[in-house]
């Protein structure tokens, strides 16, 4: 489905959303990467949704809500995850709090939801192209950590 900048960046507006939505890590605001693809947001939102794959979530159940007087509806979600696309979730949730409405629609992703059992062969699968996309390093580990989860 395609959703716009303005629903997607309220996933990941709250200051822990990389655990709340089970992220295989936290936000990377110095990543050269991240920075350059805010700046796109900022200047060219309508291609924003053009860069990299789709925003991949996993969801433990959906509901449809169909709006028969416009034609569309919401998709109510439960139980979500985020199995790839997380740094542009947080781009999106912080240069929300820039850019008007008008603009932020413009910029329009790609998003996949997984429920039932395709969710954890997923998640694996997500996982394992990261690996190889980008590297882990000691920190990413920190946000897995039952007892740092238990602090927090």
């Amino acid at each position: 489905m395609q959703v716009d900048a303005i629903a997607l960046a309220a996933l990941a507006a709250m200051p822990d959303a990389a655990i709340a939505l089970r992220s295989r890590r936290g936000y990377l605001p110095e990543s050269p990467g991240n920075q350059a693809l805010a700046e796109m947001l900022r200047r060219r939102p309508q291609d924003f949704g053009l860069v990299g794959g789709p925003i991949v979530l996993g969801a433990e159940s959906l509901q449809w809500e169909a709006d028969r007087v416009r034609g569309g509806g919401r998709l109510w979600v439960s139980g979500l995850e985020c199995y790839d696309g997380f740094q542009r979730l947080v781009i999106m949730a912080h240069v929300a709090r820039e850019l008007p409405p008008p603009e932020l629609v413009k910029a329009v992703l790609w998003v996949v939801v997984v429920t039932g059992e395709d969710r954890r062969r997923t998640r694996d699968l997500c996982d394992t192209a990261d690996r190889c996309v980008s590297p882990a390093v000691p920190q990413d580990n920190l946000g897995s950590c039952p007892h740092l989860r238990a602090v927090r």
